[in-house]
């Protein structure tokens, strides 16, 4: 059973972003928000 046992890290990787992270990565790619960059990425 130690084979099924959960890692502490697996769920706070996993879970989702933080919003500092979120910030963090729109500042480095040169986005103001998640939806600009959704509408720089998706095509038409």
């Amino acid at each position: 059973m130690r084979e099924l046992k959960i890692s502490d890290n697996f769920e706070y990787r996993h879970i989702g972003t933080l919003n500092d992270s979120i910030d963090e990565m729109l500042e480095t790619i040169g986005v103001k928000s998640l939806d600009e960059l959704i509408e720089l990425t998706i095509p038409k």
